[in-house]
């Protein structure tokens, strides 16, 4: 597998994530009654997403974000 198969991958995953912002956004500013079904889904997204990265780096012995910096990050969400 190359990291173009990675870089791919989350382009998509970007496409998809930012499709899901828009219309919990979009559904929460309709519909306060749907509030907290989107905040139920958004917690059990990032939940699995974080289960599924911890189990599976556990099995491989290696975490694709280890080298992941938050001061970058903060850095490129202010700018």
């Amino acid at each position: 597998m190359e990291v173009k198969v990675v870089e791919t991958s989350l382009q998509q995953l970007d496409q998809a994530l930012r499709a899901a912002i828009d219309a919990s956004l979009e559904v929460m500013a309709t519909d306060n009654g749907a509030r907290s079904k989107v905040y139920e889904l958004w917690e059990k997204y990032l939940g699995e997403g974080w289960g599924y990265l911890k189990q599976k780096s556990q099995e491989k012995g290696l975490n694709p974000l280890a080298g992941f910096s938050y001061a970058r990050l903060r850095q490129k969400i202010t700018t």
